[in-house]
């Protein structure tokens, strides 16, 4: 899964990626609809700071994300 993520989501670190496919239970279909709308923002710091967040803080928690538009969490 997470090749599969990098491929489609270049702009981001391999471990930005893995931080939020594991956030997300390893549900590779939400942490497609999440990183889209990371993209769909057009906000490069969200890059940055998932970057940052994932060398820095190695244990997320549900906080460092914003939910999915229509998910209760």
């Amino acid at each position: 899964p997470l090749e599969f993520l990098a491929s489609r989501f270049p702009g981001f670190a391999v471990e930005s990626l893995a931080q939020v496919y594991f956030l997300n239970g390893g549900d590779v279909n939400l942490t497609v609809e999440m990183l889209n709308q990371f993209e769909f923002q057009g906000d490069e710091s969200v890059s940055r700071n998932l970057e940052s967040n994932a060398l820095s803080n190695p244990t997320l928690g549900a906080l460092d994300f914003p939910a999915p538009s229509g998910r209760d969490g």
